[in-house]
């Protein structure tokens, strides 16, 4: 069944995203033949609307994030999906996924855009910049590379996860807070954010611990420590995030399956 639900999900998206990854591949494409040459009004008016097509992009997936949770299982939709055959869980899970995969989608859409938008001999240069980089970053501290695609990555998707889950759990838990639903979600959410971050950078600075008790240590080998410092908390980082989405994702789970109520503050 959650195959279905996702089925359904990316068919009620895709209208809204693929309309606006074409335009922005059309206009880096255009960009590509004006920016380097076209000096006057024309160039930079498609450099204007590139932008306003790239804040536009992430600006969506903001928005279907919120509004497919909040339609399909909060709104007046909510009647009809909590009779379908289907789990408080799975519902949560297809729409988790769904804001995932645009998420990224829309990130790598603009990146791509970029390069199409980039001359050749900028795009070669940009790239060999980042590989010498990679290459000096590995030199310093050999296990950069596992720690990239074991710390780094899995940080950087977790944090898109838990910020989704972040907005869920607070329109489920908003209007226990607030007759108003809308001001009741806002809230929640400055009121989770600021324990989210409190308790984050705190527990990121934990790994710091050692080496203000032995700033010799730091100050012998200044680049492989600073290295190996971020590396830790970034892991720290990763675990915390991992355990604040544990407790979004139940929040919103619980509220939706034993506090729910449709026809709270609208």
């Amino acid at each position: 069944m959650l195959g279905k639900l996702l089925k359904h999900e990316f068919k009620a998206t895709y209208r809204v995203f693929l309309p606006l990854f074409a335009a922005l591949a059309a206009l880096a494409f255009i960009n590509r033949l004006t920016i380097w040459n076209e000096t006057g009004m024309f160039g930079g008016l498609m450099v204007f609307l590139y932008v306003l097509i790239v804040i536009a992009v992430f600006i969506a997936s903001i928005i279907v994030v919120l509004s497919r949770f909040y339609t399909n299982l909060l709104g007046d939709e909510g009647y009809l999906m909590f009779t379908l055959p289907v789990t408080v869980d799975q519902n949560i899970v297809s729409k988790l996924i769904a804001g995932l995969v645009w998420s990224v989608a829309s990130f790598i859409a603009v990146l791509v855009s970029i390069g199409l938008m980039a001359p050749a001999e900028k795009l070669s240069y940009a790239i060999e910049s980042i590989a010498q980089a990679w290459k000096a970053a590995v030199q310093v501290y050999p296990s950069f590379a596992t720690v990239f695609w074991a710390v780094y990555v899995p940080v950087v998707i977790v944090t898109v996860v838990i910020s989704i889950l972040q907005f869920y759990a607070s329109m489920a838990i908003g209007p226990m807070l607030v007759k108003n639903r809308f001001w009741g979600t806002v809230v929640a959410y400055i009121a989770i954010s600021f324990v989210n971050r409190l308790l984050s950078g705190l527990i990121a600075l934990l790994p710091m611990g050692k080496y203000l008790t032995a700033p010799d240590v730091l100050a012998s080998a200044a680049a492989p420590v600073s290295i190996e410092l971020f590396s830790q908390m970034m892991i720290a980082t990763l675990i915390t995030n991992i355990a604040f989405g544990v407790l979004y994702y139940f929040a919103a789970s619980v509220v939706l399956k034993k506090r729910l109520n449709l026809g709270a503050g609208r």
